[in-house]
């Protein structure tokens, strides 16, 4: 539902994906396989499993249920589902450099310095209670 509200991928965050997506894809067929994608996923980087709230295998599950559902070619993953899975992705990340940490790093690419920092700022509110003039916006469990 967030993603409909917010649209599509800006086209930062579309290259980011895209970048990805290529890199993965090492044949060049245009296709990814969902076991490829189990097997290189890296869950330790994101932010529920970093923080406890899901272990790393949930996590991995978590993205090739999302992957598949996401799937219209009998078991292989294409850019346009990639992109459609990190849409709803990033329907719930404000910053950019920390879309692109959390989509690098997910897959076995350095993030920049730029990246890191927006992560390490993401790290420092979560599991803090944030409030605003409207009272208690929500809380992050963790850390």
């Amino acid at each position: 539902f967030i993603s409909l509200a917010r649209g599509g991928l800006s086209a930062l965050r579309a290259a980011v994906v895209h970048e990805v997506f290529h890199h993965l894809d090492k044949d060049g067929d245009g296709k990814l396989r969902l076991e490829e994608l189990q097997r290189r996923y890296q869950p330790m980087v994101q932010p529920d499993v970093e923080a406890g709230r899901k272990a790393a295998q949930e996590a991995v599950q978590d993205v090739v249920l999302r992957m598949g559902a996401n799937c219209e070619h009998g078991g292989s993953v294409t850019i346009v589902d990639f992109e459609r899975y990190y849409e709803g992705v990033s329907a719930g990340i404000v910053h950019d450099q920390y879309f692109k940490h959390i989509v690098r790093s997910s897959w076995g690419l350095e993030s920049d310095e730029r990246c890191r920092y927006a992560r390490n700022q993401h790290r420092a509110r979560d599991g803090h209670i944030q409030v605003s003039e409207y009272g208690i916006c929500g809380r992050n469990d963790g850390w």
